[in-house]
């Protein structure tokens, strides 16, 4: 696990992001989460990228970086060269105030699941301690093939219901920062 601490600018770029979520309502854009907050988990979204951008840089990683604010599902997050191979990464977020266990969940909406990457690498983000946690990353084709299925109305570890279908692993499935830094650099 790789911690990755951030600054106000960060924070601030997200509140950016958020604002410009919000007036793409008026657009047309389509509030897709049921408890309608998808600009807030957008917004979330692109702090873990910009976090994760951060470990990128601090570890020499060359990168493509996709900035882009679009009101449909990007392509990917990023793309990275796995040697000499373009791989296309989605950075999966999720907020979180304690320091992550190996037991926890990492998971990808069923929206996103024709979303064709090669990797999705996972963040546990805390915006109040400006910090976050590489947790591990999965290949598309094993995090399909492992992932398990949880329904809207499902309950949770800790009581929490799904809000809409997705699909979960465990950290200590996923593969660790440590083969990600060789891997990519």
């Amino acid at each position: 696990m790789e911690k990755i601490t951030f600054g106000e600018e960060i924070l601030t770029k997200g509140v950016e992001w958020e604002k410009v979520y919000e007036k793409s309502k008026s657009k047309g854009y389509q509030d897709k989460f049921i408890d309608g907050n998808e600009i807030r988990a957008n917004r979330v979204g692109k702090l873990g990228e910009l976090a994760f951008k951060k470990f990128l840089d601090s570890q020499k990683i060359k990168y493509i970086y996709d900035d882009r604010i679009l009101d449909e599902l990007d392509e990917q997050d990023f793309i990275l060269f796995e040697n000499g191979k373009e791989c296309k990464i989605d950075v999966k977020t999720q907020l979180n105030e304690y320091i992550p266990n190996e037991e926890w969940n990492c998971e990808v909406n069923e929206k996103q699941k024709n979303k064709k990457v090669d990797y999705y690498i996972f963040v546990k983000l805390s915006e109040t301690q400006k910090r976050c946690f590489f947790v591990g990353f999965i290949s598309y084709g094993l995090f399909w093939k492992i992932a398990k299925r949880k329904n809207a109305g499902e309950e949770m570890y800790g009581g929490e219901k799904v809000k809409g279908a997705k699909w979960d692993v465990k950290i200590k499935e996923l593969s660790k920062p440590e083969e990600f830094i060789k891997s990519f650099s």
